[in-house]
């Protein structure tokens, strides 16, 4: 890529993250990630790569930061019981997109669990299971 092109990136970059008018909040969410995406912030200002990927990647780093509180990290989640390891391990596909899970599917799970005290196996079973009654009386 030539200086010029790599130039121009960047202060399109610049220039969408102002107009979001979320600058300076994304970059203390950079430095204090649990999602792990410093690196790919690294690659983005590199700009080694075609443009049109450097700008997939930027939009997908931009969807993870505007969702931040809708999902807990998958590291956050291995804070909270280590059993989820152990979970993920057997039901996520290898070339999972997500960054997190959903935070009120987490939190339910987790008050299940307290509350029952059943693993968290038995724990997103009976989620599931309650789930799926609340959905069935609905349209009913």
């Amino acid at each position: 890529m030539k200086t010029f092109e790599i130039d121009t990136f960047r202060i399109n970059i610049h220039k969408k993250l102002q107009n979001l008018n979320i600058k300076d909040e994304f970059f203390l969410f950079l430095q204090i990630d649990d999602f792990d995406l410093f690196s790919n912030w690294f690659n983005i200002c590199k700009a080694d790569k075609d443009i049109t990927k450097l700008n997939e990647e930027f939009t997908k780093l931009i969807n993870v930061f505007k969702n931040k509180d809708k999902i807990i990290s998958f590291k956050k989640l291995l804070e909270i019981d280590e059993n989820w390891k152990e979970y993920f391990k057997e039901n996520l596909n290898s070339k999972e997109p997500r960054y997190g899970v959903d935070k009120y599917y987490v939190t339910d799970i987790m008050i299940i669990k307290k509350y029952t005290n059943l693993s968290l196996d038995n724990s997103i079973l009976l989620y599931f299971k309650l789930k799926n009654i609340f959905i069935q009386k609905l349209f009913i």
